[in-house]
């Protein structure tokens, strides 16, 4: 599908809304909410000072003759913020998420953000292995046309016999053989929150589920990974859409 000679630009209008990089792990045997919320609390506080508990809801079917189902509910990670809101760090028993939101600068700031607060995650948790590595690009367009062929702006868009979409969503997952991952691409229509638009998500998400030690060096790894989603992105577009963000 994608061109290797596609380069991607730095566009000033860059569509990314939210890039994230998710590493989730096998977690050391006495792991527990308590113990992560004491190791990496102090360690994430001075830049990232808001922090909130993420929950999990689950249902325990008790025995009996009238059988019923009592709610449970548990901490399972710790949310981190900064206070200009512009990143947020997810850390859990099994996994360290972070994300940059809009606007998006690039690559190497967000990377080594990343790379930096996983060595604190991962000295903080001593987690067993690695399970699962992906990177997630979100990008919105804001198209301005009410009305307009989904062809003239994205080179992904679902065939119709008619065009008056109002409303659509398509998931395709490719093999990447090459570079070890697989690649799924979502696209689909979404409120627009402006006049006289039409507003279409497309997010690319890369990942490899091969286990690997946790001070493994897996950084170059994700960096063909990013040239792979420039080029799956650039042989998304065409020029109308380029013109759009540059």
């Amino acid at each position: 599908m994608a061109n290797k000679s596609n380069v991607q630009q730095n566009y000033p209008l860059a569509p990314i809304i939210e890039a994230v990089i998710d590493i989730r792990v096998l977690p050391a045997k006495d792991m527990d909410f308590t113990k992560l919320d004491k190791s990496v609390r102090e360690n994430f506080l001075r830049e990232y000072p808001f922090v909130s508990k993420q929950f999990q809801n689950q249902f325990r079917l008790e025995a009996g003759e009238n059988p019923q189902a009592n709610p449970i509910t548990s901490s399972v990670g710790l949310r981190f913020t900064p206070e200009d809101n512009k990143h947020i760090l997810q850390i859990k028993e099994n996994g360290f998420t972070f994300s940059e939101l809009a606007p998006y600068e690039n690559w190497e700031k967000f990377r080594d953000k990343a790379k930096f607060l996983w060595m604190i995650y991962q000295k903080s948790t001593l987690p067993l292995c690695i399970q699962r590595i992906a990177v997630r690009f979100i990008n919105r367009f804001d198209f301005p046309e009410t009305k307009f062929e989904l062809s003239d702006y994205l080179k992904i868009f679902p065939q119709l016999p008619e065009n008056n979409i109002t409303g659509f969503s398509m998931q395709v997952i490719l093999n990447q053989a090459e570079i070890n991952s697989t690649l799924i691409i979502t696209q689909a229509l979404i409120p627009s929150h402006k006049p006289s638009t039409i507003s279409i998500l497309l997010d690319f998400d890369l990942f490899n589920e091969e286990e690997r030690l946790p001070e493994e060096d897996f950084w170059l790894f994700l960096e063909k990974w990013r040239i792979r989603k420039n080029q799956v992105f650039e042989s998304s577009i065409t020029n109308k859409t380029r013109q759009l963000i540059s």
